[in-house]
């Protein structure tokens, strides 16, 4: 297990992104056969096939040449139309303590899942460049996920512009009115 959740954690330092989540229950005989002395991931994308191609044309390749000895297979949910299918499997599966088809999950749903408990603890020890990932985004997955794209979404401002941020939706929205072009 340890060897497939740093070989996971590598994948995503390699790329130079943080990591969105280890499943908590990943192991060395999970689904694909590999070779003596060798691992095999399996990563559940949930995303559009720009993700896909992301993982499959670039992070990958470039993880999987600086590790000769893992092997990484991709599978993915396009749109994340079967999110909530998904983390429904996830929660039954770890509770019952049953391995799962794959060892790192890029969703949407990962800080759900993060606080949850159903995702790998995230640490210094295994993530070393954490210390640099902003506090707030950290947050969003409780100590067990990190959300790192665009379906992660966090709001910037001008501290010297807006001294008092909204703090909801409707609020944000009232701001936006009474602020054109800012």
């Amino acid at each position: 297990m340890k060897t497939r959740v740093l070989a996971g954690v590598a994948i995503a330092a390699a790329a130079s992104i943080a990591l969105s989540g280890c499943v908590q229950s990943a192991n060395a005989s999970n689904g694909a056969e590999a070779t003596p002395g060798s691992t095999s991931l399996n990563v559940f994308i949930s995303g559009d096939t720009n993700v896909q191609d992301l993982w499959d044309k670039s992070l990958i390749p470039a993880f999987e040449r600086m590790h000769p000895k893992i092997t990484v297979h991709t599978s993915i949910d396009l749109h994340g139309e079967h999110d909530a299918q998904t983390q429904a499997n996830l929660a039954t599966a770890v509770k019952a303590h049953k391995t799962l088809p794959y060892d790192l999950v890029d969703a949407g749903f990962v800080t759900t899942a993060g606080k949850a408990g159903l995702m790998a603890k995230t640490d210094a020890r295994g993530i070393p460049n954490l210390a640099h990932v902003p506090a707030a985004t950290r947050e969003q997955g409780g100590d067990r996920a990190i959300p790192y794209r665009a379906s992660s979404v966090l709001l910037a401002y001008d501290t010297k512009k807006v001294t008092n941020p909204p703090k909801t939706l409707d609020d944000l929205l009232a701001w936006i009115k009474a602020n054109p072009g800012q």
